[in-house]
């Protein structure tokens, strides 16, 4: 049970209250940050550590939505208690993260201009305010509204991290792009988590990588055909669903030699 001071470190509120544990972590950083950060370092030439500093702020952010969302009534619904009765100091932790997200800003400043800072600012604004919209009880009282919500955050959701460094046409083929690889299951497993029946919760666990799989082979046509090889700056959205694609299968590898070598010293011992 990780200490309450380790939600108020920027990042760790994200690491405490959705990912858990390192396995989580690895998964988060190869399906939500590695087909991005090779896409804009390989196809855009953005350095990795600029990328790097984009995410930084970005979360830090986006935690003062999930701390909002945890605070919310929908907390009480299924599978929304994500602070287990721990108390923060709401001042403190919002403190940290303008802290955090002005040091980035300035950042931005400095290497991109004053119009990719405020680009960063209003979008990472907008997004806690869909965060919020989304918690909120008119939305929660029309009863499949809160799907649409999380789908529209699932969709702009690494906008901040784009459009300070893109234009809106480009950075709109990387959104579709991570949207189908990865942001349409989160979707579907928002869907059932929250208005599933518990049979197909437990059923959906057992399929979830069958699932990936399959989406990643369905969209596939969709990026190979669109990418054009004359023109290397198109092939982004190919980029990050190729990055993403290797990334699941080698999670994918990893989890059954893991579970195998498990099994096996299972069954050493009950010998």
């Amino acid at each position: 049970m990780p200490s309450v001071f380790s939600y108020y470190i920027p990042l760790g509120y994200t690491y405490c209250s959705r990912l858990e544990n390192y396995r989580a972590a690895v998964g988060f950083v190869v399906r939500d940050v590695l087909p991005l950060a090779v896409a804009l370092n390989l196809v855009y030439s953005v350095p990795l550590w600029l990328v790097s500093l984009l995410y930084l702020g970005y979360l830090s952010f986006y935690e003062c939505g999930y701390l909002w969302n945890d605070r919310a009534e929908s907390a009480s619904e299924r599978g929304g208690d994500r602070l287990s009765d721990k108390i923060l100091n709401l001042g403190m932790f919002f403190l940290i993260r303008a802290v955090v997200v002005s040091l980035v800003s300035v950042a931005i400043y400095h290497v991109r201009g004053a119009g990719s800072a405020i680009r960063f600012d209003v979008v990472n604004a907008l997004l806690v305010v869909l965060m919020v919209l989304h918690t909120s009880r008119g939305v929660r009282n029309v009863r499949f509204l809160r799907v649409t919500s999380f789908a529209a955050l699932a969709f702009y959701r690494y906008l901040p991290v784009l459009l300070p460094l893109l234009p809106w046409a480009t950075a709109r083929g990387l959104l579709v792009a991570v949207f189908l690889s990865w942001g349409l299951l989160r979707v579907l497993v928002y869907t059932l988590r929250k208005h599933g029946d518990s049979d197909a919760r437990v059923n959906f666990e057992f399929s979830n990588r069958l699932l990936q799989a399959v989406l990643i082979v369905v969209f596939a046509p969709v990026f190979l055909t669109t990418a054009d090889i004359r023109n290397w700056r198109s092939s982004g959205p190919l980029v990050v669903w190729a990055t993403f694609a290797v990334g699941q299968g080698v999670l994918f590898v990893l989890h059954f030699a893991r579970r195998a070598l498990t099994q096996g010293v299972v069954r050493q011992i009950s010998r």
